[in-house]
């Protein structure tokens, strides 16, 4: 096994060890297969990775939360090359590796404050939540913005899909959702309740030790 190689290995496990016992953290590792002629870029089949990791240990909706803290464990040991570090391609790959990076932020961010809120509106409202009527709600609304991956949205919130997919950006896209939820949250509950729960929300976001879920105050 080569340096570069165990390496990565090494990266992954730590990464995996946030999910996982010892024992099935190794177990994963030994799933890891670099994607052949891509040896040198673990970025390459690391999607695919996740979502057999998630598959095979249980996690089924922590595909994006694995996959950012893979991605973020393996910059952290230098193995995603920056343009400084490497030759020709080095740009491309720095890009590829900031996009991926902030598409899987926003999302998890995003599906974690969504799941939040469903929360303490199950628990305000009580006998008269559904998540069907409280998610109808949610997709109703969205359906007013014309700028939104509606598609994404729906298949994400009606269980089709185990994340949120696509890219939501802070002050765009990613600033409208939470905007729309609050929305849909005040009709439920009332602004009052929407700003307290908004509020402890936030609050609990930033205090969290996953360094995605503490940007959530650029998304307002």
């Amino acid at each position: 096994m080569s340096d570069a190689s165990l390496a990565v290995r090494t990266a992954i496990y730590f990464a995996l060890t946030e999910f996982l016992e010892n024992e099935e953290a190794i177990d994963a590792v030994d799933m890891w297969k670099p994607t052949k002629g891509h040896e040198n870029n673990p970025l390459v089949g690391l999607n695919q990775y996740c979502q057999a990791l998630a598959l095979r240990f249980g996690l089924q909706g922590k595909e994006s939360q694995l996959h950012l803290s893979i991605l973020n464990a393996l910059n952290s040991k230098k193995l995603i090359r920056q343009p400084s570090q490497a030759g020709s391609g080095s740009d491309s790959t720095k890009a590829a590796f900031t996009s991926i990076t902030s598409q899987q932020t926003s999302s998890v961010l995003i599906e974690e404050f969504f799941r939040r809120v469903e929360r303490y509106v199950a628990k305000t409202v009580s006998t008269k939540f559904s998540n069907e009527l409280w998610r109808k709600s949610l997709i109703d609304e969205f359906k007013k913005k014309k700028n939104m991956d509606q598609a994404a949205l729906e298949n994400w919130l009606l269980g089709r899909t185990s994340n949120l997919q696509g890219y939501w950006p802070a002050r765009k896209q990613g600033t409208q959702l939470l905007n729309t939820c609050y929305v849909v949250l005040a009709k439920w509950v009332g602004p009052v309740k929407a700003d307290a729960c908004f509020m402890a929300i936030v609050q609990e976001l930033e205090q969290s030790s996953d360094r995605a879920l503490q940007e959530i105050r650029k998304y307002l």
